[in-house]
């Protein structure tokens, strides 16, 4: 109430001194008063400017982010209405193409009903075209194959997957346990496989622990942070990097179970 008063009185203050102004304009007045009372016009005239850009841009930014919450939540609320369970029991292929971290059908796999109960088991067979080569550090990052986040959408916030990576020197892949938590990330070495071998990965995730195994290894930790929903991830490369080249992948996705 305070501001509206003393906004009227600022425009009342303003008419008053343009139409003084004027007066002395028609009338031709070398009046000493004239200059003055110009730069006190000019002076208000530059101050409610300000406020109106400041009051524009208060306005703008407030549209800008509700605009983006509106984006959000339609994204959330398209990537929810799933209709399409992921399928099982039969291979599969895809591909990352080069210069990208997400396969060719990342969208499509993201709208699935990817929801699982706490555990997941698949095939996988390392090809020839994922073998790569990157001359910096970031060739010790490790990509992702499948595994289980607590978030739908967010696929490191809380989750644990089976990593991978091709090492030159020992001429195979390694793999490991990719624990995401948030604030960190753990690795936990499982088998190396060569070119052409298929592998079973197991994941579960039960009563605060994790238990991930190929037939040949096994790895158990305790989760830092709790699950308290279980959906399927998707294949990833990096890492920092993209894909250098094309990289297909071969799978089976074996089922999951009830606990």
């Amino acid at each position: 109430m305070m501001k509206k008063q003393v906004k009227n009185n600022e425009n009342q203050a303003m008419d008053k001194i343009a139409k003084q102004v004027e007066e002395m304009a028609e009338r031709n007045l070398q009046d000493p008063e004239f200059n003055k009372l110009f730069e006190v016009l000019e002076e208000i005239k530059g101050k409610r400017l300000e406020n109106q850009k400041s009051k524009n841009k208060y306005i703008f930014a407030n549209i800008l982010y509700y605009f983006e919450l509106i984006c959000i939540a339609l994204i959330i609320i398209f990537l929810l209405i799933s209709c399409e369970r992921i399928e099982f029991g039969q291979w599969e292929q895809t591909t990352i193409q080069g210069d990208s971290h997400s396969t060719i059908d990342h969208m499509e796999f993201m709208k699935k009903d990817r929801k699982l109960d706490k555990v997941l088991e698949f095939n996988f067979k390392f090809e020839s075209s994922m073998t790569y080569q990157i001359n910096t550090s970031d060739s010790l990052d490790y990509n992702k194959l499948f595994g289980i986040s607590t978030s739908k959408v967010i696929a490191d916030k809380n989750a644990v997957k089976i990593g991978w990576r091709w090492s030159k020197e020992k001429f195979c892949f390694e793999t490991s346990l990719v624990y995401d938590y948030g604030y960190g990330r753990d690795f936990h070495p499982l088998n190396d496989f060569e070119i052409g071998e298929t592998a079973l990965f197991h994941i579960s995730v039960i009563n605060g622990k994790v238990f991930a195994c190929t037939e040949t290894s096994e790895v158990e930790i305790k989760l830092k942070k709790p699950f308290e929903y279980y959906f399927m991830t998707n294949i990833w490369f990096g890492g920092n990097c993209c894909a250098p080249h094309d990289i297909d992948f071969k799978y089976k996705l074996i089922g999951y179970k009830n606990d």
